[in-house]
């Protein structure tokens, strides 16, 4: 009986010794995919302020188009058309707005998970790695 403990003492030790490496590595790649992730959220978010600039632009020219129609058009339907077009240009902003937090937490939630998966990852590793240099 004891060298059947003994055999499988070894077989525990060898086993812990392969996976925990393994588990390390799966848990450091983890983390440097969540750091190498950092370049593609700044460009998306530089993406998103260029597409802001650019319906900010619109607006003001269709702004400065309503304000230099002909002067014999009634002024209270130029101010009207002027104030539909600011209320819509407000609930495009709102909404783009919106959607930005949205993928701002949501990518916040996604890293921390990353975090927390890699590390645990790469503890479990080391503590199985350890325990195999002990048996």
């Amino acid at each position: 009986m004891a060298i059947h403990t003994e055999e499988f003492s070894m077989c525990f030790a060898t086993t812990l010794a392969v996976t925990g490496p393994l588990l390390a590595a799966a848990g450091a790649a983890l983390l440097a995919y969540d750091v190498f992730r950092n370049p593609s959220r700044a460009v998306i978010a530089s993406f998103f302020a260029n597409q802001m600039k650019r319906e900010d632009e619109i607006y003001q020219s269709i702004i400065d188009r309503y304000r230099s129609l002909p002067a014999d058009l009634d002024q209270n339907t130029v101010k009207s058309w002027i104030e539909s077009v600011n209320k819509q240009m407000e609930r495009v902003r709102q909404r783009n707005q919106q959607r930005q937090q949205s993928r701002d937490l949501n990518e916040l939630l996604f890293s921390r998970r990353l975090g927390v998966v890699g590390f645990v990852l790469v503890a479990t590793g080391s503590m199985m790695q350890s325990f195999a240099a002990m048996l």
